[in-house]
């Protein structure tokens, strides 16, 4: 699993430009999917807070990082673990 996050005002920032909407809307968004992740996580993992990060493989901030950028380290990620190569205790290759 990967988790990803991004500060509150990029997050409705992406959603008013991505979806041609106002902010007041975005923010519903927001909230809205906030709550069904947070009850899918309840429901299927059994999991109280979707946030904690201790439930990931990695998490990533993509506040900090591109979109585009973050979408190649999640492939990379599934790619090796695909492989063996992200395993624990597995070699670092360079």
């Amino acid at each position: 699993r990967v988790g990803v996050a991004s500060e509150y005002e990029d997050r409705v920032a992406r959603i008013m430009e991505r979806d041609s909407i106002g902010r007041e809307e975005a923010i519903a968004v927001i909230g809205d999917r906030d709550r069904a992740r947070e009850y899918h996580f309840k429901r299927f993992f059994r999991l109280d807070n979707p946030e904690d990060v201790r439930q990931f493989h990695f998490y990533i901030n993509t506040s900090a990082v591109g979109l585009e950028y973050a979408a190649g380290v999640v492939i990379r990620a599934v790619e090796g673990l695909a492989s063996g190569d992200l395993c624990a205790g597995a070699p670092v290759r360079t």
